[in-house]
């Protein structure tokens, strides 16, 4: 009997401890979120973070259907890789011209969407199982196309330009061709910048400035449609653009981390609302990554390039399909720039 008590009286002992450090692990957990909120409240980024994308009566929606949508149509065989200076570039950047047409966008340069310049003809070069474009020998030449447009405040002086390289390696010389998709490379990105460009087009009334939504071909050889782009403008138009964001290869699968690849004149006010966004990581890229923002950060103009951290994963290879892009990667990094983009101000004095 005296057995059982001691028994009784070790069970109860035990039961009290074990209830006071359930207490007390509850009271710490309590003290960490409080202090984790104060935190949180003393920050200005986050509070930012919470009055644009958390508490504000409108907030934009960017359809992940129709973004799936696009990146498989622009990684189909109709387009047979999107080779720059080819039949299957042209057909891409004919369907991305009646898309901006669709809705609403306006030409650029000229009367239609088409910025012309020439591209080396080129080859494939295979290393380690990933390919790449070089010019082949001699002087041979064709023509590709930037397709851009804009749209916004008419009475605005200052530039937003939004963009993506649309071209890719084409499909390979032989009997049968094999076809280099580029769903992620950059098919995604594409996606991304055309379902931002709808949904600002239906609020372009509230915008501060005028949109410039522009798909780059000639990144494979060398960034040649961003350069041509630049060339193009006048010292007075590129101070009149207030930031460029490009977006570059944002579908890898596993992870939804970005690096914000820039330059020394990087436009400050944006990385620190973006290392902000939540649902998404955002980090600044010590290295330099030579993106189509390299010709405007040159010229002196505020300008990023947003890419997946493992951009390099499955991509210039025959495995980059549209099975392997992570969709849901793509619509969330959308919707931070589509929000983003509508509440941002003109006149950014502290870039």
């Amino acid at each position: 009997m005296d057995l059982i008590r001691e028994h009784k009286k070790l069970i109860i002992v035990f039961a009290a401890i074990l209830l006071v450090l359930i207490i007390i692990a509850g009271a710490v957990v309590l003290f960490i979120n409080n202090q984790n909120r104060l935190s949180d409240e003393a920050d200005p980024q986050k509070e930012l973070y919470r009055k644009r994308y958390q508490e504000y009566d409108h907030r934009l929606s960017v359809n992940r259907d129709q973004i799936e949508y696009y990146i498989e149509e622009l990684s189909s065989d109709k387009y047979e890789g999107r080779k720059a200076g080819t039949s299957g570039e042209a057909e891409a950047a004919l369907y991305l011209a009646g898309e901006l047409k669709r809705f609403g966008y306006k030409t650029f340069f000229g009367d239609n969407y088409f910025q012309r310049f020439s591209v080396p003809q080129t080859a494939l070069l295979e290393n380690n199982r990933r390919y790449y474009l070089y010019p082949k020998e001699g002087f041979e030449f064709s023509y590709a196309d930037n397709v851009i447009g804009y749209l916004g405040n008419e009475e605005a002086t200052q530039f937003v330009i939004l963009s993506a390289y649309y071209d890719h390696l084409g499909q390979t010389n032989s009997q049968v061709p094999r076809i280099f998709s580029g769903a992620n490379r950059n098919a995604s990105g594409v996606s991304a910048v055309l379902e931002v460009a709808r949904v600002l087009s239906e609020h372009k009334e509230q915008l501060d400035y005028q949109i410039i939504i522009a798909f780059w071909s000639g990144h494979e050889t060398g960034l040649m449609g961003s350069k041509a782009f630049v060339d193009q403008l006048s010292q007075s138009e590129l101070d009149n653009i207030l930031l460029a964001i490009n977006v570059d290869t944002i579908g890898s699968l596993g992870s939804q981390h970005y690096l914000v690849c820039k330059e020394n004149n990087a436009p400050d006010f944006f990385i620190k609302e973006a290392l902000a966004w939540e649902a998404i990581d955002i980090e600044e890229y010590d290295e330099t990554y030579k993106g189509d923002h390299i010709y405007f950060a040159r010229r002196n103009t505020p300008a990023i390039t947003l890419i997946s951290e493992n951009w390099e994963q499955g991509t210039a290879s025959f495995t980059d399909t549209y099975f392997g892009v992570d969709t849901l990667a793509v619509n969330n990094l959308a919707q931070h720039i589509a929000n983003y983009l509508y509440w941002l101000e003109g006149e950014q004095n502290d870039r």
